[in-house]
């Protein structure tokens, strides 16, 4: 069967756990006139093993392409609930109870820069008409000594 994934999406945050580095990404969904920006949020996990991650920063553009994996994670019910955001009154014993909580990421085999931040915000302010301040980007230290930039261009 086929897994393959191409997304493109903005940068919201990165992280490392276990040896793997983590970016959220914020999809816009296309819009019609009037509407508000609606956004699909979603994490992308890149393997130790991977050769390519640009140095990134929140606001980036990126399009990534991969597979779909799935995984339970085991949580307490209580934080559970509460990244539900349910207010929902539990038993103290049930509190801490541990439950599988069942979740989906993209395993990235390769990511690529599309626009910098400062590009995005260039393309926008100028296709608005108005004039934006850019402030120079910051220099950030790569996720792990041996992976290279591999950029679009």
């Amino acid at each position: 069967m086929l897994n393959q994934v191409t997304l493109e999406g903005f940068v919201v945050s990165r992280w490392q756990y276990k040896g793997d580095a983590f970016l959220r990404l914020a999809h816009h969904r296309p819009r019609r006139k009037g509407e508000i920006i609606h956004s699909d949020y979603v994490t992308v996990r890149v393997e130790q093993e991977a050769e390519v991650l640009p140095k990134l920063q929140q606001g980036d553009l990126v399009r990534v392409i991969g597979e779909v994996r799935g995984k339970d994670i085991l949580e307490p019910l209580g934080r559970v609930l509460q990244k539900a955001r349910l207010n929902v009154e539990l038993a103290p014993e049930l509190e801490n109870l541990i439950v599988p909580r069942p979740t989906a990421y993209i395993l990235a085999q390769q990511v690529n820069l599309i626009d910098s931040k400062a590009e995005a915000y260039e393309k926008a302010a100028k296709a608005a008409g108005r004039p934006v301040k850019i402030r120079p980007r910051q220099e950030e230290v790569t996720i792990e000594p041996e992976i290279m930039y591999e950029g679009a261009t």
